[in-house]
């Protein structure tokens, strides 16, 4: 475990495997393409993920991190997320469905080019 690392980036890696990762604070996953199980990270402590360009679907188990880069995954369900303050969702083209956000605590969301068409529940969002 890296328990005293304050920010990891692992970035285009071929990293394929987190679960041993320690708490990190901030965690830079971006475009790492063997990744797929990300179900340890929230549990860890991680104040910060970035998985933007990441192949993960599954995201239902970080609802503890404060801030969440999901930018052009193939994220379809973000109901799940429990209450990320800052939640980026910037071009996820399988996500439809944002109704689950807002009543969650969010302070800041992205959803540019992403294609939802219902944006009536995210009156609680902040930015």
């Amino acid at each position: 475990a890296l328990g005293g690392v304050h920010t990891l980036d692992l970035s285009n890696t071929r990293v394929a495997d987190v679960s041993a990762l320690g708490a990190v604070h901030t965690l830079l996953l971006t475009a790492c393409r063997e990744l797929r199980d990300v179900s340890a990270l929230g549990k860890r402590g991680q104040h910060e993920v970035s998985l933007a360009m990441t192949p993960v679907d599954d995201v239902s188990a970080l609802g503890g991190v404060h801030t969440l880069d999901l930018s052009n995954t193939r994220v379809a369900d973000v109901s799940a997320l429990g209450a990320v303050h800052t939640l980026l969702l910037t071009a996820c083209r399988e996500l439809r469905d944002v109704s689950a956000l807002g009543k969650r605590g969010q302070h800041e969301v992205s959803l540019a080019m992403t294609p939802v068409d219902d944006v009536s529940a995210l009156g609680g969002v902040h930015t």
